[in-house]
């Protein structure tokens, strides 16, 4: 293809891009448009509207973009069109191995300061919530049972980090070195599962490089010259987040199971529970977390 051609078919792909979203904030009829890079996200934020502006819920329309590339295309699109202004959109992305792509911040994009919006919510506070709650711990046995758990959540963080290291080195290889990879979310997110408490290595390496190369298998030894800079990040912010989603699921649905038998291992009794980690997942988990201050900031920033 000649560069020519590669520059009309990016500047065609923009154009839809472009229209995509006049025709989006047309039919909405909303004054303020939240762009977001997928399905999650969209539940994400309108999880963080209803609880630091829920006023604005009913002014406001989010759109997937389908992508972070293409959120920040938008934003960069918006901001040289005479149709639209910067001031009707708020952008979220997530930070992920390569942050703002060489872009300059924006005080109209907000960025994730973990890997993504999931990361943020894993964590041992989420869990204790959920046991209180959903899981019925909130008897003198049930005190005692949020107690082991919580010890056997610091066992499931280290799992983690053994179980997905490698799947997660490659990814942040993969990343930096701008190789087009499958999606993690159909060939190594699916393979997740949990003994309770430890997470299980989901693929062998090889299979992990095999399946994650799109063009051709990731070349180990190549990945491997970027473990040093990878082993500075934090496994549980810096990590790909729905990596650690999936475990978290998975850690909470053996959970459920025991809790539902007629002679629990783990819980000192069983109980009835209707939660489903798999699919409340994100807006339950949403209304629990510990969410950072510049993210309630922006989200109170939307015009209500």
């Amino acid at each position: 293809m000649s560069r020519a051609q590669k520059i009309f078919e990016a500047s065609s792909a923009d154009e839809v891009l472009y229209l995509s979203l006049l025709k989006f904030k047309g039919a909405c009829g909303q004054p303020s448009v939240l762009l977001v890079e997928g399905n999650d996200d969209v539940t994400f934020v309108d999880a963080c509207l209803c609880r630091f502006n829920p006023s604005a819920r009913n002014r406001v329309a989010t759109y997937n973009c389908r992508g972070k590339s293409n959120v920040l295309k938008l934003h960069d699109l918006i901001s040289e069109s005479m149709e639209f202004s910067l001031s009707e959109f708020w952008c979220f992305i997530d930070k992920d191995f390569d942050g703002m792509r060489g872009r300059a911040p924006s005080e109209k994009i907000w960025m994730t300061p973990t890997y993504s919006f999931e990361n943020l919510l894993v964590s041992e506070e989420v869990l204790g919530s959920l046991l209180s709650g959903e899981f019925r711990c909130n008897d003198v046995d049930g005190a005692q049972d949020v107690i082991n758990i919580k010890a056997h959540f610091r066992r499931f963080v280290d799992s983690y980090i053994d179980a997905l290291g490698f799947a997660n080195l490659c990814a942040y290889y993969a990343r930096l070195e701008n190789i087009e990879t499958h999606s993690h979310d159909q060939t190594i997110t699916p393979n997740i599962s949990v003994d309770y408490p430890t997470v299980k290595k989901p693929l062998t390496d090889e299979n992990i490089l095999s399946r994650m190369g799109k063009a051709k298998p990731l070349d180990k030894s190549q990945v491997l010259l970027k473990e040093t800079d990878f082993k500075k990040l934090n496994p549980v912010t810096d990590w790909r987040g729905k990596f650690l989603l999936a475990a978290f699921v998975a850690f909470l649905e053996a959970l459920k199971h025991d809790r539902g038998t007629k002679k629990p291992t783990i819980f000192s009794k069983k109980a009835n529970m209707t939660f489903d980690p798999r699919t409340d997942s994100v807006r339950t988990f949403s209304s629990l977390a510990a969410l950072p201050d510049c993210l309630k900031l922006y989200v109170e920033s939307i015009p209500s």
